[in-house]
């Protein structure tokens, strides 16, 4: 034989039993790729492992997700027996043969009822995340440039976020459309208005610098900055309103999530046109017939068809009306001037805030000012015009109320100011409306401290910016209303489900006695309003549990493909494998005997040679 013969014999042996190593590699590893062994394969496979693995983490979001609407779906049936329990009461409480008393005892457990429905709203934390109201306490806070978000209790804080980090809006900073914020005045300077849209995703305030390179202008231009994006747009309204407080523009979302701007008609002694802002165009919208406010008094609300705001009467008076947003015709006269300034003590440019349901008025009656006499928190039933004043204590030398807000369940909240310090403190107490021989009385509950570790930080940094401000925090939808889960491996396997919003004006409860028959029977019909309220709300939980469930289901068949893909290109055909090792032994086998029997034929010619 050749030398070139045995040398070939020779590859060949080297080349199977190269095949055998690697097949016995792979027959002890269970995967066919690795260093040098398909190298392509193997990038591919671990492409398909990290999508598998984020199909796991996500699986487990949707059972976390479950688990959160079965919770919501409990507290939702429990509001919805209380409301049933309500229904009995009213009905009963509308009969006519029933006495005075025989209401006031209904009306105690009627009240009790209410007073749990607001407890379910306000305190039912899944995770230590509130998920039944739409209600969050928002503060700026001017030392470190940030809007701070709490509950309605003040626990679990957290700040407004954009592109999931944390949103710091100084003065000099810009969106990422390179955009000036302009949300305060100078440093530690003042701010305006803000609110969130109900979904959560848009910032809207009234900007406070005036950057002409922008058109942005001063009290003047609201801002909108979409939260998931950082960036920025902006309208600007008729004209800029006056310096103090009741004469700077006003936000309100109304409980469908519409946005409405109080837009100044003047640059001093504002009245204020209500239009609607369209968040889909960022336009002004004139839906109320040129409805207005009157001079000095910026705050309105509007709850379901109806404006409820103070209005000019007699050229220098005011009074407060109801009216109905599309017919000017349908308007109430709920309080006239001189009961609002001469019985309950109410001035032009007092601090004041409306009740979310137009039912209640606040303001502070600051004709003692000068007189060293503590100033008074006035609490107003406009339906029954009936009013209570509240003692909130003395902080510092006497307190100075800068800012006054309702929630949804008709607790009012008010930052304070002492004269020579500045506190800043956020507190809170409840309102609502008792029966007294057969007149609604305001009642109110004992004063809480939401929030007591900003001193002077609460919008403004000292006494004089918050008293020219007063707009340091709000109640604005929560960030968190909508919840947003990952169900899938890739950035847009995202489903957004809107949670459960029990709170006393949502479900139009808010301003209801059963104290009279007349208030009874129209209880009873706002009643099962709210119980319809719920079931729709119940029926859409019910949604989100299906689609979940059907999301989990195309979670698990998409896994098990990207495993079996992942399989065939990284794991040992074990069968084939094991066949073609047998085949490469035979083979090493068979080569290492021919290289043998060449080996003895060079002997051989090397005898003849001898």
């Amino acid at each position: 034989m050749s030398f070139f013969g045995v040398d070939s014999i020779h590859t060949l042996l080297n080349r199977v039993q190269r095949d055998t190593g690697t097949a016995m590699r792979h027959l002890s590893s269970g995967k066919k790729t690795g260093y040098g062994d398909r190298s392509a394969e193997m990038g591919i496979a671990a492409s398909l492992k990290a999508k598998i693995s984020s199909l796991g983490a996500a699986r487990e979001n949707i059972r976390n997700a479950r688990a959160l609407y079965a919770t919501l779906e409990d507290q939702a049936k429990q509001v919805t027996d209380i409301l049933s329990r309500m229904s009995e009461l009213a009905i009963s409480a509308a009969d006519s043969s029933k006495n005075q008393q025989d209401r006031v005892n209904i009306q105690q457990e009627f009240g009790a009822l209410k007073d749990e429905i607001i407890r379910v709203s306000d305190g039912v934390n899944y995770n230590g995340l509130q998920r039944t109201t739409a209600d969050a306490v928002a503060v700026w806070d001017n030392t470190d440039n940030r809007v701070h978000l709490s509950d309605t209790t003040g626990g679990i804080g957290t700040i407004l976020q954009s592109r999931n980090q944390d949103l710091v809006m100084s003065h000099s900073a810009r969106a990422s459309n390179g955009l000036l914020y302009a949300f305060e005045s100078s440093a530690n300077g003042k701010i305006g208005d803000f609110i969130l849209s109900k979904d959560g995703k848009s910032l809207l305030y009234v900007a406070q610098q005036t950057i002409a390179s922008q058109s942005t202008f001063a009290g003047r231009s609201i801002m909108k900055l979409d939260l998931p994006t950082n960036t920025m747009t902006q309208i600007n309204l008729d004209d800029g309103g006056g310096v103090a407080e009741n004469d700077q523009t006003r936000l309100i979302l109304d409980e469908e999530g519409r946005i409405w701007v109080g837009n100044p008609q003047a640059t001093t002694g504002s009245d204020f046109r209500i239009d609607r802002l369209d968040l889909d165009t960022f336009t002004l919208v004139n839906e109320t017939n040129d409805a207005t406010t009157a001079s000095g008094f910026n705050t309105f609300q509007i709850h379901k068809d109806r404006m409820y705001y103070m209005e000019t009467v007699n050229v220098s008076g005011f009074q407060y009306v109801s009216q109905n947003i599309s017919d000017l015709q349908d308007k109430q006269i709920l309080l006239t001037h001189s009961t609002l300034d001469t019985v309950m003590g109410m001035d032009r440019g007092d601090t004041y805030a409306i009740s979310k349901d137009g039912q209640f008025i606040a303001f502070e009656d600051e004709t003692t000012a000068t007189t060293g006499v503590d100033q008074e928190l006035v609490v107003v039933n406009a339906l029954e015009r009936t009013f209570q004043k509240a003692d909130v204590g003395e902080i510092g030398d006497k307190t100075n109320i800068v800012g006054l807000a309702f929630d949804n369940n008709n607790y009012l909240y008010w930052s304070d100011t002492g004269d020579t310090s500045a506190r800043n403190a956020l507190l809170r107490l409840r309102v609502s409306t008792e029966n007294v021989g057969g007149i609604g009385q305001v009642k109110l509950g004992s004063v809480e401290t939401i929030q007591n570790n900003k001193v002077g930080e609460v919008g403004a940094a000292n006494q004089t910016t918050a008293s020219a401000n007063g707009m340091g925090f709000n109640i604005i939808s929560r960030p968190d209303q909508n919840h947003v889960y990952r169900i899938g491996a890739h950035s847009s396997d995202v489903i957004e489900l809107v949670g459960l919003n029990v709170n006393l004006v949502q479900l139009g409860i808010s301003d209801i006695q059963i104290g009279e028959i007349n208030q009874a029977i129209k209880a009873h019909t706002a009643i099962r309003e709210g119980i319809e309220s719920v079931s729709k709300q119940l029926a859409r939980l019910g949604a989100n549990a299906s689609r979940l469930n059907f999301a989990e289901v195309q979670n698990m068949v998409y896994k098990d493909n990207l495993e079996a893909a992942r399989s065939v290109l990284e794991d040992t055909d074990l069968a084939r494998t094991a066949t073609d090792l047998t085949q490469f032994q035979i083979l090493e086998q068979t080569g290492i005997a021919v290289l043998a029997q060449a080996n003895v034929q060079g002997q051989s010619i090397l005898r003849l040679l001898q």
